[in-house]
């Protein structure tokens, strides 16, 4: 997969060459996820961390990551050590490589890097044992062209059963039957140690695919018009779910005028079968979802 050429940031020379860096990620979960392989590479030669992010990450990326600095964005000091703006350098770019890679290249890193790995502590795995088995599933995608739809979700949980299914989201609506619904009430900490117990997670293109695959855990991620390769490693336990379109994927250079075919057109058995496969597979897979009858035909991406 070709990378993004090096765009420049604040600071001279590679990121790898400086005593400290600092760097703000304040949209998306996710990608904040996909950048901790680049801080890890980082931070193993040497280079002092430091990460302006939301306050409402901070307490938990401290524990998983306490090697760096975890500041708010009103910290004094970031601009002296050559700040470098990653929502700022990503505004307007579209996909065309995997976000690690996308990240390494815009601090001049040419290395290849691992897929981003967390561990949950125990103490956050232990609230949530009478849950351990359980499936959950994250309906919420911040964009359209990402999130399933609302009637599709709500037959899930019947077709899973009698297996337990665990709502999580930052919303609380609409309403869905046959679940435990625990959107809007979970802090960061507390949705990586729910994670960390599942027994699959079935997920958007959002931030719970991130945690759910950094975690080991098997995931099931629908995938609407963006490459599953430009977020997803080879080597993580995901069965990607995606349409077999000839616009598909897309890269954000939509041509439906915004029905969004793509994420619309898998259904719920399909989920079902991909859950089936996540719990075999050890690297990630692909089901393909075809338009005629909405086949489901197996291939490695």
């Amino acid at each position: 997969m070709e990378l993004l050429a090096p765009a420049t940031y604040s600071g001279s020379g590679s990121a790898t060459q400086r005593s400290t860096i600092t760097v703000r990620r304040l949209h998306g979960l996710g990608n904040l996820v996909c950048l901790l392989p680049v801080l890890d590479y980082l931070y193993e030669r040497d280079v002092q961390v430091r990460v302006i992010t939301r306050p409402e990450w901070r307490a938990a990326l401290s524990r998983l990551r306490p090697q760096f600095s975890w500041l708010s964005d009103d910290a004094g000091g970031a601009e002296d050590d050559g700040l470098v703006d990653l929502d700022a350098l990503t505004e307007h770019r579209r996909p065309a490589a995997h976000r690690t890679d996308e990240f390494a290249r815009l601090l001049d890193i040419h290395t290849a890097l691992p897929a981003c790995r967390l561990e949950a502590p125990e103490d956050w795995r232990g609230r949530f044992t009478d849950l351990a088995g359980s499936i959950a599933l994250a309906p919420e995608a911040a964009h359209p062209s990402r999130r399933w739809p609302s009637e599709k979700v709500a037959q899930l949980p019947g077709l899973l059963a009698p297996q337990r299914v665990i709502l999580i989201g930052t919303g609380t609506q609409p309403a869905f039957a046959d679940v435990i619904d625990t959107r809007g009430r979970l802090a960061l900490a507390e949705l990586i140690g729910l994670l960390s117990v599942c027994r699959a997670v079935v997920t958007m293109d959002s931030a719970v695919l991130h945690l759910a695959a950094a975690l080991g855990v098997p995931t099931v991620a629908l995938f609407g018009g963006i490459h599953p390769g430009y977020r997803v490693r080879p080597e993580q336990r995901i069965v990607v779910v995606q349409a077999e379109l000839l616009c598909c994927p897309c890269n954000k250079q939509e041509t439906c005028s915004h029905r969004y075919d793509c994420i619309r057109l898998p259904e719920p058995p399909d989920i079902v079968r991909a859950v089936e496969l996540a719990g075999r597979c050890r690297s990630r897979r692909r089901l393909g979802i075809r338009p005629s009858a909405a086949r489901v035909r197996r291939d490695a991406v």
